[in-house]
């Protein structure tokens, strides 16, 4: 997928809540294996009660939102548990 269709998967009115720089994250995670923030990153992992510590007001609020998008658009081998993402990453340093 290009960089254009994946962030035009944002555009389903679910994911309004979703704050742009994140979409913008989630896309590079996708795209390039790039390394999120600890909240996001911990979310990815499937652990919100550690995530929401660290996230903002908005993309707290958008966590339902953020799931979502994983689970429709992500690959399966990269979210969901501490080493797909983990791995995910290092696919990118390696």
């Amino acid at each position: 997928m290009s960089y254009e269709n994946i962030l035009a998967s944002f555009n389903n009115e679910i994911y309004k809540p979703i704050p742009s720089y994140t979409r913008e994250v989630l896309v590079l995670y996708f795209l390039e294996h790039y390394s999120p923030g600890t909240g996001l990153k911990l979310l990815l992992q499937n652990d919100a009660v550690n995530a929401i510590r660290y996230l903002d007001k908005e993309n707290a609020s958008a966590i339902f939102e953020i799931y979502h998008w994983c689970y429709n658009y992500l690959p399966w081998n990269s979210w969901g548990e501490f080493t797909k993402v983990n791995n995910w990453i290092m696919k990118n340093e390696g």
